[in-house]
């Protein structure tokens, strides 16, 4: 029986492990795209790290792709950038692949 409680400690301790590295690579998303996005605003930098500080905060308390998203086109429209859906959701998938390697190198 013990054999049998070892396994099932080992894979709640690998899940436990792999929601964290989602975690993080989901914050470290979303910095990287905040920075992209900061930039194409034309943000300098300590417009661009506030702006970079204010989604991941606010991403924290909502863990949701689509307020990202929606965000980022919001701001795009109000500086007469047209953006679709699509091309960002493309752009946060990238910063997702890059994030994980990140993530997953440091852990």
């Amino acid at each position: 029986m013990t054999t049998f409680n070892d396994r099932e400690l080992g894979y709640e301790a690998k899940f436990a492990h792999e929601q964290d590295i989602i975690f993080k690579a989901t914050a470290r998303r979303n910095k990287l795209i905040a920075h992209w996005a900061a930039d194409k605003l034309g943000f300098v930098e300590d417009e661009a790290a506030k702006y970079a500080d204010a989604m991941v905060r606010s991403s924290l308390k909502v863990s949701d792709d689509d307020d990202v998203v929606h965000r980022i086109l919001e701001d795009f429209r109000n500086h007469d950038m047209p953006w679709s859906e699509h091309r960002i959701r493309q752009k946060l998938s990238h910063f997702m692949s890059i994030a994980l390697g990140e993530v997953s190198a440091s852990a």
